[in-house]
């Protein structure tokens, strides 16, 4: 088999291993998937016009391309932040999880597991603290967010839509990085 058959090349590893470009974001399954479906008609197209698929590196592009496609529905006001913070609790409660949402601070507080890391915190507190999702209002800057329950705390961004769908991808990936299981998602920060 060819080392350039687009078999071969897997779109969603090239994708994934993309994202250490992007910064502070982390991206969720759904937004990947999108990501390496483009990538890989990209592939498909270069090889129709002869171009091997390993003699370019398009896939950050892709991810930069399809970012209107996740950056939709972002609440323009606090009760429309609010709901679907509630819509995050219910997402997290179908993956057997207990958030809790703090209204007056408008974030949805996760449980720390047996696995849960320390973040770095585990001398400066008595108790390492939870992760917290928030969803920023606003067309700029506005969507979801992970942080630490701290007064002062590095932001993450989230890449995935501000809906039912998004919501459930965040819970799923943060109880990924709640589990240990994505690294620090704050070092990138």
């Amino acid at each position: 088999m060819d080392t350039h058959d687009t078999a071969v090349l897997d779109p969603r590893r090239a994708v994934a291993e993309a994202t250490r470009y992007s910064g502070s974001v982390l991206y969720t399954a759904t937004v990947l998937d999108r990501a390496a479906a483009l990538l890989a008609d990209v592939w498909a197209a270069g090889e129709r016009h002869g171009v091997r698929p390993d003699g370019w590196d398009v896939a950050f592009r892709c991810l930069e391309a399809i970012t209107p496609t996740w950056r939709t529905g972002i609440p323009q006001t606090v009760r429309d932040a609010q709901s679907l913070l509630e819509v995050l609790v219910e997402e997290f409660a179908a993956l057997g999880v207990t958030a809790t949402l703090d209204a007056g601070q408008g974030l949805v507080l996760i449980p720390r597991g047996p696995s849960t890391p320390t973040w770095g915190y585990d001398r400066d507190y008595e108790q390492p603290p939870q992760l917290a999702v928030t969803v920023a209002i606003g067309d700029l800057d506005g969507g979801w967010d992970l942080a630490l329950n701290l007064k002062r705390s590095v932001m993450v961004g989230i890449a995935a839509p501000c809906d039912r769908a998004g919501a459930a991808a965040v819970a799923q990936l943060v109880i990924e990085c709640n589990a240990g299981r994505r690294g620090n998602p704050f070092r990138r920060a």
